[in-house]
């Protein structure tokens, strides 16, 4: 809506969150569990486009789809960004994890989007207005596929992590070879390519190597491989795509000076 654009984010994610409360009581089950809002229901709801729509995907109550119910169980299972003091920069903030990350009392929280309605503060991945070395955790969950540049958004994101800091970054991807075309332009091109409208490549696990080549060491995390069949069936956490990897890896970017 045109309305929630002009309103602060943070205003807006208050006021999702409280229509979601009233969704999920629609919904009441124990069939499914979000491990993000920690609620269980009797099913999820779909979410996607008319190319890739996926059922049993996103969470009622906070609006948690496949990739973020992923990211938050990786970010507690695996790292300390909740229990060590740390500056963080989220990039798109999803909803359902914005809430939790701006009550973290040990968390400096920066966060935003090119666009002001997508986050508190307006920056550009590809010339952020940050100091060298700023950050100790980045956040990039399903963004580097809208970016034309993306060899410089990551020169970016190499610039302002600290040293041992590290990148977080999950994306679409398909097999293994990243495919572009920059004769591909139009919106109903893209959605046939690349699966989304405003997807501009869709990566192939060789993205590793564009990460590598921007300084980082990097390791492709399949998370799913450390979860018993029941949780992830559970919480729906392997995605129900034809056209994309059912499994969404996680790439753990760190500098290293």
């Amino acid at each position: 809506m045109i309305f929630a654009n002009k309103i602060p984010f943070r205003l807006g994610v208050m006021l999702r969150n409280w229509k979601g409360a009233f969704v999920g009581a629609r919904y009441r089950g124990d069939n499914v569990t979000c491990p993000v809002c920690r609620h269980s229901f009797s099913q999820f709801l779909g979410a996607g486009n008319e190319e890739y729509y996926r059922k049993d995907a996103r969470c009622p109550r906070c609006g948690a789809v496949e990739r973020h119910r992923i990211l938050w169980l990786y970010l507690n299972k695996h790292t300390n960004i909740f229990s060590q003091p740390c500056r963080v920069l989220h990039f798109a903030p999803e909803r359902c994890l914005y809430s939790h990350f701006v009550r973290a009392k040990n968390i400096e929280y920066v966060n935003g989007d090119k666009y002001a309605a997508f986050g508190d503060i307006s920056f550009d991945i590809t010339d952020l207005n940050f100091a060298e070395q700023s950050f100790d955790y980045i956040l990039c969950n399903h963004v580097l596929e809208h970016i034309e540049d993306d060899a410089q958004a990551i020169s970016e994101l190499y610039r302002v992590t600290k040293p041992g800091g590290t990148v977080i970054i999950m994306l679409p991807t398909k097999g293994r070879e990243t495919f572009e075309d920059p004769e591909i332009v139009t919106e109903e091109d893209r959605l046939k390519a690349y699966g989304q409208r405003d997807h501009v490549r869709i990566y192939g696990l060789d993205f590793v190597e564009r990460l590598k080549a921007g300084g980082f060491r990097v390791d492709v995390l399949d998370f799913l491989a450390s979860e018993t069949p029941q949780n992830i069936e559970r919480q729906k956490l392997r995605i129900s795509s034809s056209f994309f990897d059912t499994t969404e890896y996680i790439f753990v970017a760190r500098r290293q000076d």
